[in-house]
């Protein structure tokens, strides 16, 4: 997770629900060094793609592509996206989901009734 993408405010969020526990740094830096190899792997991958040497002859007509995996990309691009941009409504959905799961008395009243 890497700024301004989604994955970011997650890892941040998980450095932040763990400041306060015993074993903050084991978890700190197994964040942080997973986002290291994550760096690492990206840098290596951008390498290969924008200095490696094509060294094959192009077609002179290319058959043409389906644009359906072009628009589930951007999909999934605009969806990270929106993530990013809207992660306040996004936790505040899920703290109260994790408020449900924390007391299920609620819920089970709702399924079994008065009982």
């Amino acid at each position: 997770g890497l700024p301004p993408f989604s994955g970011f405010v997650g890892k941040l969020l998980i450095l932040d629900a763990t400041r306060h526990m015993a074993d903050v740094w084991l978890i700190w830096g197994a964040v942080l060094a997973t986002s290291l190899v994550a760096v690492l792997g990206f840098a290596q991958a951008g390498s290969v793609v924008f200095w490696k040497v094509n060294v094959s002859e192009p077609e002179a007509y290319p058959a043409p592509q389906p644009a359906l995996p072009l628009v589930a990309a951007f999909g999934l691009l605009a969806g990270i996206v929106a993530l990013s941009v809207f992660a306040g409504p996004v936790m505040g959905y899920l703290e109260a989901t994790a408020a449900q799961l924390h007391a299920p008395a609620v819920y089970i009243e709702a399924v079994l009734g008065q009982g």
